[in-house]
């Protein structure tokens, strides 16, 4: 449904940007495949790209959305949600798509994850870069329209947070400690702004601690953080953290003793089924009684297979033109 809803914004974003274009216009699209996977190890680029091209053949297809303009998608590996996303290939690229005014690159998509989208976004529509930037990311920093004044959005993190709060409320949770990615733009952007809805709160919900995770934390720095005298007297611990860094987290309190149903732990956008994995003092079978009462939040944008969307075809229609676009990508 995301990626609908993800469309749906290209489309009314391109509608208000097609005068005097080529006909042809180009769309960037930076996925991550398996082999570039950043360090949290997202790779879906393989599933990714056939939706891409599922939409694309709807919206050429369907005439007036784009006033006889035809949509075309160049894809380029990169990172999902690292830091190190090349942006400086963008300007070539760009160059190289603007064919004897026939060809116009007009877009970026992709960069789902809030780190790179900010790296993109900063250049998009400076420096004779005319571009638009389109991405989920959620990080409150990105609203900022002066320095990413071609950058538009089809997610909220306010939800997130409204979300999240609204469930410890519900749990009765009255103190909550938060530690995330400090590498991570969105990780740590999400948990700013869920600690500062904690501390503004007047219903009885405490913040004990929040703090950063470095990229290569170990259990002996999370060991330090769960002995601080504050942390010991906390029970509910949320983590906003890249898959290993969560992994050491539940890791070290397990080996501390701080574990279910004494100790409740939080993890946001992290399955522990296929995320949480094998560490240097955890093997696997110690790690399988670790994440015992770990709660995952995660969003969940599945609509019914009947359910009509706005270009008059079922959700299930759209499931089935994507399996058969995978199958020949």
């Amino acid at each position: 449904m995301m990626g609908v809803v993800l469309w749906a914004a290209i489309v009314l974003t391109l509608q208000q940007c097609l005068v005097a274009r080529a006909s042809l216009l180009s769309l960037l699209a930076i996925v991550p495949f398996p082999s570039n996977a950043s360090r949290d190890g997202w790779s879906q680029g393989l599933e990714l790209v056939p939706a891409g091209l599922v939409a694309l053949k709807h919206i050429n297809d369907t005439p007036g959305i784009l006033g006889g303009h035809t949509l075309e998608l160049v894809v380029k590996e990169g990172e999902g949600c690292g830091a190190s996303v090349v942006v400086k290939d963008i300007y070539s690229l760009y160059q190289e798509l603007q064919v004897g005014g026939e060809r116009k690159l007009v877009g970026v998509i992709g960069l789902q994850c809030s780190t790179p989208t900010g790296a993109v976004s900063k250049i998009a529509g400076r420096g004779g870069l005319d571009l638009i930037q389109i991405s989920g990311a959620t990080s409150p920093a990105l609203s900022d329209s002066v320095t990413y004044p071609r950058l538009y959005r089809v997610a909220s993190s306010e939800g997130i947070v409204d979300a999240i709060i609204s469930f410890m409320k519900d749990a009765k949770w009255k103190r909550i400690s938060i530690y995330y990615d400090e590498g991570g733009l969105y990780f740590k952007t999400i948990a700013h702004l869920l600690a500062d809805a904690v501390r503004n709160d007047t219903t009885g919900l405490t913040l004990d601690n929040d703090g950063g995770l470095p990229d290569q934390t170990d259990e002996s720095i999370v060991q330090g953080i769960l002995n601080a005298p504050l942390i010991k007297r906390n029970k509910i611990t949320l983590i906003t953290g890249t898959e290993y860094q969560c992994s050491v987290f539940l890791c070290a309190a397990y080996m501390l003793g701080r574990k279910w149903p004494g100790y409740v732990y939080m993890l946001l956008d992290r399955d522990v089924t296929s995320d949480i994995k094998a560490t240097a003092m955890c093997d696997a079978q110690t790690m399988l009684k670790a994440i015992e009462g770990v709660f995952t939040f995660n969003i969940a944008r599945s609509p019914a297979n009947d359910s009509v969307l706005v270009s008059g075809k079922t959700y299930q229609d759209y499931r089935l033109e994507y399996l058969q676009e995978l199958r020949a990508y």
